[in-house]
C-alpha cells in the first residue's frame, strides 16, 4: 500500500505470503545440488565455512536492505541467499559426522545433529514471539540474530579438523592418522586398525559419479533409498507445521494471542524429544526408531484431521486435540524421523558414493520442499478440514518403503564392507608374493 497507494488484494497477499515463505527452498535447491560439485574442489570443512559466509550475506540483505527500504523483493532475495546456505548446511553436517565419528557412535552423533536442528527451531520460535523480537519494529533485530551462530562457527572452525576420509584421500595415511588421534580416545593400535579399515574402504575406489550411480543396480538402489529417506523428512508435512504453526492453531480455534505460546510449547516438547531420541537411536538403531516415528506421524495426522472435522460438534475441546496432534507430530518427527534418517543414511552409503548421493538427493529434497512449503494455504482453502491428508498418504507410503527396502540396503552395504576387506587382503598377499 505504501508503494502503490492501494490495498493489496487477498489473492495477491496469499501468493506473496506463500512465495516469501517458500522461496528459501529455491535457494536450498541451488545449495543442495551445488554441494556435490563444490566438494570436488573444496574440503568439507571449507564448504561448511562458505555456507556460514553465505548465511551472513543473506541476513545482511534482509535486515539492512529489506529492513530499511521495506522492499519485499529484497526480502525474497535475502531468503533465497539464506536458502543456499541452508541447502549446503543441512546435509553437510550429516556427511561430516558419517566420516568423522567412530562407527560404534555414529548413530549417537547423527542424533546430535538432529537435536541441534530442533534446538534452533525452538530458539527461533521463542525470539520470534511478538512480545520478544517478533514485532514490526524489532523484526530486523530478530533476523540479525542468525549471524551469531555463523560467527561462532567461523571462529571455532579453526580448531575443527577435516574429516579423516578427506585427509586420507587428499594427503595420505600419515596425515589421516594424525587427524584420527585428535578425534579418538582409543589406543594407538585401535586407531591404526580404524585407519586400516578406512583405507580398505577407499583403496582403489574413486568417487562414484551420478551416471554410474544411475546405471549400476546396487548404486541405483542405494540412491533411491537416500532420496526416499530425504523426502520422508519433508513430505510428511513438516513444513506445513513449522512454517504455518501459528496459523494452524488459530484455524483450529485457538485465539491469536495464545497461538504463539502453543507453538513455543510444542516446539519445546520437540526439543526434549530430540534429546531423548538421540539416545533411542543410539540404543535401538535408526531403522526401528524410523518405523516407530512414521507410525506416530500417521496417528498425529489422523488425530488432527478428526479434530478439524469434529470442531463444529465440540468447539471447546477440539482445539486442545489439535494441539495434542501437532505435539505428537513434532515429537515423532524431531525425536525420531529427523534423527533416524541421518543415522540410516550413514549405514546405507559408503565413502565413494556419499557425496554424490547426498548432493543430488538434497537437490530433489529442496525442490520438493519448495512446492510443499508453497501449497499449505491452498490446501486449507480447497481441502478444508482434510488439508493434512495428503501428508498422511505420503507418510504411509514411506513407512511401507522403509520396512521393505531399508534392511536390504543395509545388508548390501555390509556385504560391500566385507568385499572391500577381502580385496585388500588379496592385494596384500599379491604384493608379498611379488616381493618374495
Amino acid at each position: 500500500m505504501n508503494r502503490y497507494n492501494e490495498t493489496m488484494s487477498e489473492e495477491k497477499w496469499t501468493v506473496l505470503y506463500a512465495v516469501s515463505v517458500s522461496c528459501v527452498y529455491f535457494g536450498s535447491v541451488v545449495g543442495g545440488v551445488g554441494t556435490n560439485f563444490m566438494l570436488t574442489y573444496v574440503s568439507r570443512k571449507r564448504l561448511m565455512q562458505l555456507s556460514h559466509v553465505i548465511n551472513i550475506t543473506g541476513v545482511i540483505v534482509i535486515a539492512l536492505v529489506a529492513g530499511t527500504t521495506w522492499s519485499y523483493e529484497a526480502l525474497i532475495i535475502g531468503r533465497i541467499i539464506g536458502g543456499v546456505s541452508l541447502g549446503i548446511a543441512y546435509n553437510l553436517p550429516s556427511l561430516m559426522m558419517s566420516e568423522m565419528s567412530a562407527k560404534c557412535k555414529q548413530n549417537f552423533w547423527q542424533g546430535v545433529v538432529g537435536a541441534a536442528v530442533a534446538f534452533g527451531i525452538l530458539i527461533g520460535s521463542i525470539f520470534s514471539h511478538p512480545k520478544v523480537l517478533g514485532s514490526l519494529s524489532l523484526w530486523t533485530v530478530l533476523v540479525s540474530l542468525a549471524v551469531i551462530p555463523s560467527l561462532i562457527y567461523l571462529i571455532s572452525s579453526h580448531w575443527i579438523p577435516n574429516t579423516p576420509f578427506y585427509v586420507l584421500r587428499t594427503y595420505g595415511k600419515d596425515e589421516a592418522l594424525e587427524v584420527l588421534k585428535k578425534l579418538r580416545k582409543g589406543t594407538l593400535a585401535d586407531i591404526k586398525e580404524e585407519l586400516s579399515s578406512m583405507t580398505e574402504e577407499t583403496s582403489g575406489k574413486r568417487k562414484v559419479l551420478i551416471k554410474e550411480m544411475c546405471t549400476t543396480k546396487k548404486y541405483r538402489n542405494m540412491l533411491i533409498g537416500v532420496i526416499f529417506l530425504y523426502l520422508n523428512l519433508n513430505l510428511v508435512g513438516i513444513d506445513n507445521i513449522l512454517l504455518y504453526s501459528d496459523k494452524i492453531f488459530i484455524e483450529a480455534g485457538i485465539s491469536p494471542d495464545k497461538a504463539t505460546f502453543a507453538t513455543i510449547g510444542v516446539f519445546a516438547m520437540q526439543m526434549l524429544a530430540s534429546l531423548v531420541g538421540s539416545k533411542l537411536v543410539d540404543r535401538f538403531g535408526g531403522f526401528k526408531v524410523h518405523v516407530a516415528s512414521n507410525i506416530l506421524i500417521i496417528f498425529a495426522h489422523v488425530t488432527y484431521t478428526v479434530s478439524q472435522v469434529a470442531t463444529p460438534a465440540a468447539p471447546n475441546a477440539m482445539p486442545y486435540v489439535a494441539i495434542f496432534a501437532v505435539g505428537v507430530f513434532l515429537i515423532a518427527w524431531s525425536g525420531g524421523t529427523n534423527l533416524a534418517t541421518f543415522a540410516i543414511l550413514g549405514e546405507i552409503t559408503s565413502e565413494p558414493t556419499r557425496s554424490t548421493a547426498y548432493g543430488y538427493s538434497a537437490g530433489i529434497l529442496w525442490s520438493v520442499a519448495w512446492v510443499a512449503s508453497f501449497i499449505p494455504p491452498y490446501l486449507k482453502i480447497h481441502l478444508g478440514s482434510y488439508a493434512l491428508t495428503i501428508w498422511l498418504g505420503f507418510a504411509t507410503v514411506f513407512l511401507i518403503y522403509v520396512i521393505i527396502f531399508i534392511p536390504k540396503l543395509k545388508r548390501q552395504r555390509q556385504q560391500e564392507v566385507i568385499l572391500y576387506s577381502k580385496e585388500s587382503q588379496n592385494n596384500e598377499v599379491k604384493s608379498l608374493t611379488v616381493e618374495s
